[in-house]
């Protein structure tokens, strides 16, 4: 049997992340995991703090977890900027015997700025505790580059998908 698969994206918010891996997950068969929609279901009012955040990524952890232990692969979505987080997940690859893979999709900072000012948004605005701009600057602030040690494939945020796609299948033919 082969291993499966824990990739996980990352990347500012509205640089593209869901746009490629939501198709990715769908091309490859697999199992895709949306952390806004979780977020959502788990959460009348988010507020984006640090204690939900913890709650939202130990939830991602378990659900992909629970798959991984199945054999199956599975794409979490959410925006592992930070290095701790992305720690917990190769930790997890691991434990479980799976393959891990991170899925960086990048976009220029005034692109995603753009995308987010015209963006209908899922939680309504009026009941963020931040705005999305703001929140946008806090990440940008706190996000943390890979290292050369974490097995990283960038993608480009400005391409439509069957470009992206190609980019995807390069990186990990080399």
């Amino acid at each position: 049997m082969t291993k499966p698969t824990l990739y996980i994206t990352m990347g500012l918010p509205a640089s593209g992340k869901t746009y490629f891996s939501q198709r990715f997950a769908t091309d490859e068969g697999i199992f895709f995991l949306n952390c806004d929609n979780l977020r959502l279901a788990m959460i009348e009012h988010p507020t984006f703090k640090p204690a939900e955040h913890s709650l939202v990524y130990k939830t991602v952890r378990f659900i992909a977890e629970q798959h991984l232990r199945q054999g199956q692969s599975i794409v979490c979505n959410a925006n592992y900027h930070r290095r701790d987080r992305r720690e917990m997940m190769e930790k997890l690859a691991r434990e479980t015997g799976a393959k891990y893979q991170i899925i960086w999709v990048k976009a220029p900072y005034e692109l995603v700025k753009e995308r987010i000012q015209s963006r209908d948004h899922e939680i309504p605005i009026e009941k963020m505790v931040d705005s999305p701009l703001k929140l946008l600057q806090n990440m940008q602030a706190a996000f943390q580059a890979p290292d050369s040690t974490e097995p990283v494939i960038i993608i480009d945020g400005t391409k439509p998908y069957t470009e992206q796609r190609k980019q995807y299948d390069i990186a990990i033919a080399s």
